[in-house]
Parts: C-alpha cells; sequence; structure tokens
C-alpha cells in the first residue's frame, strides 16, 4: 500500500469527524439576511477596526449574504476546521445579496438606509480596500503587526486553496496534538534519515525541547510533553525498523482502531492526536501526498 493511499485515507478519516461537527453545527438558523458560519466574526464598519488591528491575524471575507455555493461552504468547513488555532481569526463582512429572504434590506444595497446612508459602514469598507461588489466574494489577509491598510489578496490561481495560502505566509495551522517546533524536527528528521549524524542531532534538539516541556522545564506542559514524546518515539522507532516508511503501517494500524468504535472518548481523542503527528512524518515523506491534503 503506498504512503500516498495512507495519507489520503488519513485525511478522510479526519475529515469524517470535521464533517460531523459541521453538520451539527449547520442546523443552526442562519441570522436574518444570509449564512452565519460557527468560527467565523460578522464584522461591520464600526466593528471592523476593533478585530483587525495588528493584533491578530485575520482573513476576512467580504461577500454577500445568500452565498450557498460550494465556495460558500468550504468557508464555513474552514470556519470549523481553524476555530480552535489560536494564530488566525476568520471574520465576514457582508453586503446584502437582495435576496427574497432579506426582510431588512429588500432592495439589497448591502446595509444602505433608505436616506442613502451606509448603515453598517461596509460599503466604506469595501471602497477603502479597492474591492468593487461585482467582484465578491473576495478575501484579504491582515498579518499581525503588519500595515493593516496593506492587506494580502487571495488569488486561486497563485494560491490554490485558502489553507494554503494561509499557510504560505507563515502561520502556523497545526493540527490537535502537534507542536510547531516539532513539526519542523519531524520534517528536518526525514530529510536527513539517511544521513546518520545529521539524524541524530535532529534526535538530540528533540531531546533538548522535549525537557522544556517537563516538570522542571521552562514552558512546563503536561499536555505538549506527550505529543513531545510521541514524536521522539516516532523517530526511534524509524531508526529502529531501519525504515521511514513505518509510519505507513503505525497510520494503517491506529486508524483501524481509531474506526472501531472501541476506544472511549480520552483514548479517541490521544489516538486522533498520534494520527496528527504521523500525518506530518508522512507529509514529509510525501510532500505531493500533503498537498493534496490541503
Amino acid at each position: 500500500m503506498s504512503l500516498r493511499l495512507d495519507v489520503q485515507r488519513l485525511q478522510m478519516y479526519t475529515s469524517f469527524f470535521v464533517l460531523i461537527v459541521w453538520l451539527m453545527c449547520s442546523s443552526i438558523e442562519a441570522q436574518p439576511g444570509g449564512r452565519k458560519a460557527a468560527g467565523v466574526l460578522t464584522l461591520d464598519g464600526y466593528s471592523f477596526p476593533k478585530i483587525v488591528d495588528g493584533s491578530h491575524n485575520v482573513v476576512v471575507k467580504f461577500g454577500t449574504g445568500n452565498d450557498y455555493s460550494e465556495g460558500a461552504e468550504q468557508w464555513d468547513r474552514l470556519g470549523h476546521e481553524l476555530m480552535d488555532k489560536p494564530d488566525i481569526v476568520l471574520a465576514e463582512v457582508t453586503l446584502s445579496s437582495g435576496g427574497m429572504d432579506d426582510d431588512y434590506d429588500m432592495y439589497g444595497y448591502g446595509g444602505v438606509g433608505s436616506d442613502g446612508d451606509d448603515e453598517t459602514g461596509n460599503e466604506q469598507l469595501l471602497a477603502q480596500f479597492n474591492i468593487s461588489p461585482d467582484s465578491l466574494p473576495q478575501f484579504r489577509l491582515f498579518l499581525k503587526g503588519s500595515d493593516q491598510s496593506q492587506p494580502l489578496s487571495y488569488s486561486t490561481d497563485k494560491y490554490g486553496d485558502l489553507l494554503s495560502f494561509i499557510q504560505s505566509n507563515g502561520i502556523y495551522l497545526g493540527l490537535e496534538g502537534c507542536l510547531r517546533e516539532f513539526d519542523d524536527l519531524a520534517k528536518a528528521f526525514v530529510n536527513s534519515f539517511n544521513d546518520q549524524s545529521k539524524r541524530d542531532q535532529v534526535g538530540e534538539t528533540a531531546k533538548k525541547e522535549m525537557n522544556k516541556y517537563d516538570a522542571k522545564g521552562a514552558a512546563s506542559d503536561e499536555v505538549n510533553l506527550k505529543s513531545a514524546k510521541y514524536y521522539i518515539k516516532v523517530m526511534a522507532k524509524m531508526v529502529a525498523s531501519n525504515n521511514m516508511r513505518w509510519v505507513e503501517t503505525e497510520i494503517e494500524r491506529l486508524a483501524k482502531i481509531l474506526m472501531s468504535g472501541n476506544l472511549n472518548q480520552t483514548k479517541q481523542q490521544w489516538f486522533q492526536q498520534r494520527l496528527n503527528i504521523l500525518s506530518v512524518f508522512a507529509g514529509a515523506l510525501d510532500p505531493d501526498a500533503q498537498k493534496n491534503e490541503l
């Protein structure tokens, strides 16, 4: 069985759990005038500067309220996937599309009152960032600490999907149980596997990083310590078997156990976290398969 197939199977298992949560949350009735995606803040011209102030990485979707396209569903799913990620905020600025369900804006002026005033300030926001209402939806990434008047524009031709766009600009979106520094070490370990000296050096660095999470470490954290130990265990297993592709068998084994339904909630969470960590090693072994996950 190829590693590509295993990584795709892992993606399917992970997507299954995300989909269940998404379906449950999407049953909540949307607010009048359009969609209401969980994990996504709704902003207008007045709340916008309170959130997009340079203190967070923020992706803003400038769109219409009654967007039920495939792209809108992907945006909703992204909100669920990233809702617990501390390094990114997702938000929407919505102009009314003037649909039949839009009782408060029946002429589709996007929050412009009967006297011509832009009551929400949303049209002014679009003008501020040179976005034409005819070009919606549009996405902008406001990076933390950057000039908020010069956001990055998302283009499918240049970046592919939104997740790739976010990550390509240095924002860490690790899966549950993953640690940023250990993700980098896992990739370095795989890339240096056939060079024992470099491989051992990566292993030693990993142990030093792990020690900072123990009870006497500078960043004591039992949860992170458990994850760090598992990264190192995977490295050790790969060395002991003298086979980088050991992760294939382990992904297959853990996934079968997880899908059996015989684990309690705590064990399910840990099995999923282990699969997430293994996927980092698998992605380094087969970068093309990792791109397909995004």
